[in-house]
């Protein structure tokens, strides 16, 4: 049996040697070394001859004796393989007792208790905590947001606002003057007044006066238009207090309703849709 074992080594390592075409004297030595140890391993005693390869593979077996390994070596088997894991694991598995109980005194483990009441208490608490926090933390954004709109809200009315007032004082920027002009106005109407037609036939150069008097008056006109100035004359309108100017009473005229302008003593003027000044009227009665 050994012999057999011993020859199928040679015949693998032969194989082996015809494969590559070449096997070295290290590749030898190893080879020898391999196939000395397996006869070991299946037997005790020493085992005779020794393998020797040429270049071509050959085999010759001479009859110089292979000394076993030094050192005891039992049978290589499967068994043997299982026992020796199964002593590596016990003695694993008792130096790993040693250490626990060298760590613990030689006492025996502690197993800890879980007290599950008191954990679904100490969660429900930091359940209940959390969720005040969010339903704070929900107000505080809501104000949050409430307070953020109204700023908005208020920037852009402020926006309008100011948009209006700049509009404004565009439009009546020249309020202030055009109201000290109306008194040239008012010159130039009475002294259109004073130059009736009668005297203007009878005098050629008084006709000439009132032409430029007239024309003076028209460009003045014109220009107060311009910056949204425009003349109105109440006469025979309802008296309104937002346009009219009370100054006396009259008689009423036959057919005419109480309430009535009846007389314009000065006339009103208008800057866009407000009143620049009032007219000044007498009222029937």
């Amino acid at each position: 049996k050994m012999l057999s074992t011993l020859n199928g080594s040679l015949k693998r390592v032969a194989t082996t040697a015809r494969t590559h075409k070449f096997i070295g004297n290290a590749a030898l030595s190893c080879c020898l070394q391999r196939a000395e140890r397996r006869a070991v391993f299946n037997s005790a005693k020493p085992v005779s001859g020794e393998v020797k390869f040429d270049c071509r593979g050959r085999k010759n077996l001479l009859k110089s004796p292979l000394t076993p390994h030094s050192a005891f070596v039992r049978p290589f088997s499967s068994d043997a393989k299982k026992e020796g894991d199964d002593s590596k694991r016990e003695s694993q598995d008792q130096k790993n007792a040693e250490a626990d109980k060298a760590s613990g005194n030689g006492a025996e483990p502690k197993v800890e208790v879980i007290d599950f009441a008191a954990k679904i208490a100490e969660l429900e608490s930091q359940l209940k905590t959390k969720t005040e926090l969010a339903a704070k933390l929900t107000e505080e954004n809501k104000e949050l947001k409430n307070r953020a709109l109204t700023a908005l809200a208020d920037v852009e009315n402020m926006r309008v606002r100011m948009n209006i007032k700049a509009e404004e004082d565009r439009k009546f920027a020249v309020r202030g003057f055009a109201k000290n002009m109306l008194e040239v106005a008012d010159c130039l109407e009475r002294a259109l007044e004073s130059m009736p037609e009668e005297k203007r036939k009878q005098n050629q150069d008084l006709e000439l006066v009132f032409e430029g008097v007239e024309m003076t008056d028209r460009i003045f006109h014109k220009g107060l238009e311009a910056h949204g100035i425009k003349k109105f004359d109440p006469a025979g309108e309802k008296f309104d207090p937002n346009l009219h100017q009370a100054l006396f009473e009259m008689p009423a005229a036959e057919g005419q309703e109480k309430g009535v302008v009846g007389a314009v003593v000065k006339a009103g003027y208008m800057i866009h849709d407000r009143v620049l000044r009032p007219s000044e009227v007498g009222v029937s009665k």
